[in-house]
């Protein structure tokens, strides 16, 4: 009981404080404005807003929380046409006033709210309020209680306009805003070249293409068309700038790949929601073990011959660029590994312009050794040639497009069995490598990466008849019915939804690795977890909540707040790791 009484006595004595010493005017001893992120606020789209208070010297103010003496609270709005998420409050530091330790605020703080305009919103200038309430307080005593009222002046526009970023030392990140189209869609499953994109930005993510393409240049099956191109340039080198027959061929190659990036952006989602499909993810894994069983030996693709000839057949500036396409069109079925995620990539940008940018860099990274060879007749006259070394590096890489087809079907296999033929492969390619003991030539390198392998899948193999993993502690999950969520509001209570599938491969590796990890089944029995499954296509009520929450991808994680709004700035469209997602689960409940 006394400790209920503690922040009440505290703040007691702190106003009998202020009273007995004197304080400057409570509007003297903190500063404040409200700002916005964007010139314009787009109808149907988002946008942040802060409210930056400057506290003097010596002073501070509380946290938010219920136990501080005198919690700090801020009022949004109302503003008609736009919707706030809840405010999103800097860590407090701990502080001591009148021998108690209490949390609170100093020095400059930056309070940051999300926000949506509705599409009906009317255009034109508006003003946002803000009302915070504080009490700032001495080493010694505090003034009277402060109620500050800030507006933030902005514009809404349609959804055509561009709006620009300002502010930006208070929205660090913040990028060039657009109206919502689909409804508050969330952000695409970007894969991992996706992700370094979205948090390291755009040049990162270029150079991880362009050397993606480099590395394309020497995948095996590309490798035979090296004397061919050779021979082109060798022959065409007192004729014509070899600098500009070189440019012509990557232009080639980029003409080839940027048509597949174009064309997947412009499909955009409707990629993303094929891959959702058992009959998709079996398709795709069945061209690449068609693709493994030719670098096996079992059969040759490759162009017809009538075409190569008319190729190199072709000289000048016209033929430079007719053996650039014939390279883009052989090396793209050939390294669908390398390809698959950028793809994947431009797909998730559903931006033309991107999607042929992304791929065009990637085609200069293929053209560059190329381009190398092509300006080098000394380079072209000691390219290693077709021999014994290559074949081995052709099956090496046969035994991986396996792997990768496995890794695409595996979330239509149970785990046992998916565990069992990794381990074959793993193993496969061991002996494969170590087989050279039985030749004449021993080639002991060879041999010992290839016993390591062996090592390594015979380590794997009790995964065969090791049971399926059962997790030590389990999320207490609810399945969805349309008056779940009006029966967690009631609760108090914040809700975790997950919108899952059965053939979602990281849905999968969600509830194999993350949900059963202790910290995360500890920290849900605070939440109403909701599970969506749209594994069976065109049930009705599921369909509404997906829309509703403009779930495009899986897996999505979508967090709402004990009021029932959602909590956009935490959604999760991607695997995560315990530890991330558990960050997340905290953020919600100190909201």
């Amino acid at each position: 009981m006394f400790e209920k009484l503690k922040p009440a006595a505290v703040a007691a004595l702190l106003f009998f404080a202020a009273a007995c010493y004197g304080q400057l005017p409570s509007k003297d001893l903190v500063k404040g404005k409200a700002v916005l992120s964007h010139d314009k606020l787009l109808q149907g789209g988002r946008f942040e807003a802060a409210v930056v208070l400057d506290i003097k010297p010596g002073y501070h103010i509380y946290a938010s929380d219920d136990s501080a003496p005198y919690p700090t609270t801020l009022q949004i709005g109302p503003v008609k046409g736009i919707e706030f998420d809840s405010p999103k409050w800097p860590k407090p530091k701990r502080m001591a006033a009148l021998d108690e330790k209490v949390s609170g605020y100093e020095g400059r703080v930056v309070i940051r709210v999300a926000g949506k305009v509705s599409k009906t919103a009317k255009t034109g200038s508006i003003a946002v309020p803000f009302t915070v309430k504080m009490l700032p307080c001495g080493e010694k005593a505090c003034s009277a209680p402060l109620e500050l009222k800030l507006n933030a002046q902005g514009t809404i526009a349609p959804p055509k306009a561009k709006a620009k970023p300002i502010n930006r030392e208070f929205f660090p990140g913040i990028k060039a805003s657009s109206s919502d189209k689909s409804g508050g869609e969330a952000p695409q499953n970007r894969g991992l070249l996706g992700n370094v994109i979205a948090r390291y930005g755009m040049l990162p993510g270029f150079i991880a293409v362009f050397f993606m393409g480099i590395g394309l240049a020497f995948f095996p099956c590309v490798y035979p068309l090296i004397p061919i191109t050779a021979a082109f340039f060798a022959s065409q080198k007192d004729k014509q700038n070899p600098l500009g027959l070189c440019i012509a061929y990557v232009l080639g190659i980029a003409a080839t790949y940027s048509a597949i990036g174009g064309a997947a952006a412009a499909v955009g989602g409707l990629l993303g929601s094929a891959l959702r499909y058992p009959a998709v993810l079996a398709s795709v894994s069945a061209v690449i073990v068609l693709l493994a069983l030719s670098m096996f030996g079992l059969y040759q693709i490759r162009m017809p011959s009538f075409l190569a000839d008319k190729a190199s057949a072709r000289s000048g500036y016209l033929g430079a660029l007719a053996m650039g396409l014939l390279m883009g069109v052989i090396a793209a079925p050939c390294g669908a590994g390398l390809v698959a995620p950028i793809i994947s990539l431009a797909a998730a940008s559903q931006s033309i312009a991107l999607g042929i940018a992304i791929f065009f860099v990637f085609s200069l990274g293929l053209g560059l050794p190329y381009m190398v060879l092509g300006l080098s007749s000394h380079a072209l006259a000691n390219a290693p040639m077709a021999g014994p070394w290559m074949v081995t590096l052709e099956r090496v890489f046969a035994f991986l497009l396996l792997g990768v087809s496995l890794y695409i079907i595996s979330p239509l296999l149970p785990e046992t069995v998916f565990r069992a033929l990794m381990a074959a492969i793993i193993a496969a390619l061991g002996i494969y490598l170590a087989s050279c003991l039985l030749t004449k030539d021993k080639k002991p390198l060879r041999a010992a990466i290839g016993l390591a392998i062996l090592a390594t899948g015979i380590a794997y193999s009790p995964w065969v008849s090791a049971p399926e993993s059962s997790p030590a502690e389990q999320i207490d999950w609810v399945a969805y019915s349309p008056d779940t969520l009006e029966r967690a509001a009631s609760q108090g209570k914040p809700v975790m939804i997950d919108f899952t599938a059965e053939w979602c491969f990281y849905c999968k590796k969600l509830e194999q690795k993350t949900f059963p990890d202790p910290k995360v089944a500890k920290l849900s029995k605070s939440f109403v977890n909701v599970k969506a499954d749209l594994t069976k296509q065109g049930v009705s009520e599921l369909e509404e909540l997906r829309k509703s929450f403009g779930v495009s991808s899986l897996p999505t994680i979508v967090f709402l707040d004990r009021n029932g709004k959602e909590i956009k700035d935490l959604r999760i469209s991607d695997y995560v790791e315990p530890d991330t997602l558990a960050k997340s689960m905290n953020a919600v409940l100190q909201q």
